[in-house]
């Protein structure tokens, strides 16, 4: 992941010292906190899906002598509202920052930035988006703030032709420019607000036309885990005998009890809907903790699962078959 190889080089030329901890964060309530307490921990870099477990886990989950610590910084996806207030609640005097990134492209999309003064956070961006980024149509036009497109870069990374040994860039024009020239497609959807926030509502490829509206996963996503007896969910779009659907699978928080009507009442209030609901043990993850929606599709629609190899414990495709079977 380019996040850890980046800070391989960048931690010993500051002078600092990089913490790796192997195995599960959740393992046990308290760890992230004895970690923390332990090392001495100042900034912490965690993708959305531990962040979320932290909620999940609950208050002991930051219990402890963490005083230490002065930043947090979210990366993966869209830390959702929900989840950035419980860690502003649980840790007044900790930053909860974001970042947005393009694996290959190697720079920064959007970010919290600092040492600029107060420049607020605003919860459920991913920040402020950076110069040579836009949102356009279905055209390629530039679309004005709030008004929802693809997210895409006009400043163009020459060595990104080479990701492949590919002498002709063919495939990196095939993947990057092909659908909107001039620009590099991120694959994103999502909006910018008047004051330059980003928002990223998921891949443009999960995005589900329903009702006439379009609706991104992350959307809904955002909105089921700021619930307070939701742990974590996936939302996925698939299309299965001709029909646009929606599914969501849900993980209670420990202890919480909550129905399939109170999930759709609770998305109802908020102007959101979904097709089906399954509350799981858990969700597939890669070993670097991000949730595998195309694997949760591919298992709705019944198709080859593909390359799992980066499933971090493939134990938990049966147990998914096994849900999606009962209902």
């Amino acid at each position: 992941w380019l996040t850890w190889g980046g800070n391989i080089h960048f931690i010993p030329q500051k002078r600092l010292t990089g913490i790796i901890f192997e195995g599960f964060i959740g393992y046990r309530r308290d760890l992230f906190a004895k970690i923390v307490e332990r090392f001495n921990v100042n900034l912490v870099w965690m993708p959305t899906t531990l962040l979320n477990m932290l909620k999940g886990l609950g208050e002991e989950s930051v219990r402890g002598d963490i005083s230490s610590l002065r930043l947090i910084l979210n990366t993966g996806e869209p830390l959702n509202p929900g989840t950035w207030k419980w860690l502003r609640e649980n840790m007044p005097d900790v930053i909860i920052a974001d970042s947005y990134w393009m694996t290959e492209y190697g720079f920064p999309i959007a970010s919290t930035p600092f040492g600029l003064g107060e420049i607020p956070y605003k919860p459920g961006s991913a920040g402020l988006k950076f110069f040579g980024v836009n949102v356009v149509d279905d055209d390629g036009k530039p679309l004005p703030p709030d008004q929802k497109g693809y997210i895409v870069l006009s400043m163009l990374n020459p060595a990104m032709g080479r990701l492949w040994n590919d002498p002709n860039m063919e495939r990196f024009i095939k993947i990057y420019t092909s659908r909107f020239p001039n620009y590099v497609y991120t694959g994103d959807y999502g909006f910018y607000d008047e004051d330059g926030y980003l928002y990223v509502l998921g891949r443009a490829d999960d995005i589900i036309v329903t009702g006439g509206n379009r609706v991104g996963t992350l959307e809904i996503e955002g909105i089921l885990v700021s619930n307070p007896n939701i742990a974590e969910a996936a939302v996925v779009g698939y299309t299965k005998e001709g029909k646009n659907k929606i599914s969501a699978f849900i993980v209670l928080k420990p202890g919480s009890v909550m129905s399939k009507e109170d999930v759709v009442k609770y998305l109802s209030e908020r102007g959101f809907s979904v097709d089906d609901i399954f509350f799981v043990r858990r969700l597939p993850k890669t070993k670097s903790a991000k949730i595998m929606r195309r694997l949760l599709r591919s298992l709705l629609v019944d198709e080859p699962l593909g390359d799992i190899s980066a499933l971090d414990d493939v134990n938990v495709i049966n147990e998914l078959k096994e849900v999606i079977k009962n209902e």
